[in-house]
C-alpha cells in the first residue's frame, strides 16, 4: 500500500498541469459551448410545443363525445393519493362509459 502512495506521488510530477491562461481560455470555451446548448434545447423545445400544440388544436380532441371525466377535484386528489382507485363501467347498450371512484376509507 505504501508502495502504491509513493508511486503516485512520483507520477503526479511527472504530469504537465495547464497554465493559468490555458485554463481560463477552456474554461470559457466549456462555458460558452454549454451557454450554446442550453439556448439551443431551450428553442428547439419551445418550437417543438408549438408544433404539438398547434396540431392538437388544428385536429382538435381525439377523445370520443361524452367521455369527460365528471370526477370531482377531491376525487382526483385521492385517486394520486392512492387511496381510492377508479372504476369503469362501459354501457354497452348505447357504448357510454361512466366512471366512478371507490375510497378505501382513510380521511
Amino acid at each position: 500500500m505504501l508502495q502504491f502512495v509513493k508511486d503516485s506521488i512520483r507520477e503526479f510530477k511527472h504530469v504537465v498541469w495547464p497554465t493559468r491562461k490555458e485554463t481560463q481560455k477552456y474554461f470559457s470555451l466549456v462555458l460558452t459551448l454549454l451557454t450554446f446548448f442550453a439556448i439551443y434545447l431551450f428553442l428547439v423545445s419551445n418550437i417543438f410545443s408549438e408544433i404539438v400544440f398547434t396540431l392538437k388544436n388544428t385536429f382538435g380532441n381525439a377523445t370520443p363525445a361524452g367521455s369527460s371525466s365528471s370526477l370531482t377535484d377531491e376525487e382526483i386528489d385521492a385517486l394520486f393519493s392512492n387511496e381510492a382507485t377508479l372504476e369503469q363501467i362501459e354501457d354497452t347498450s348505447t357504448g357510454s362509459v361512466e366512471q366512478s371512484v371507490s375510497g378505501t376509507g382513510g380521511q
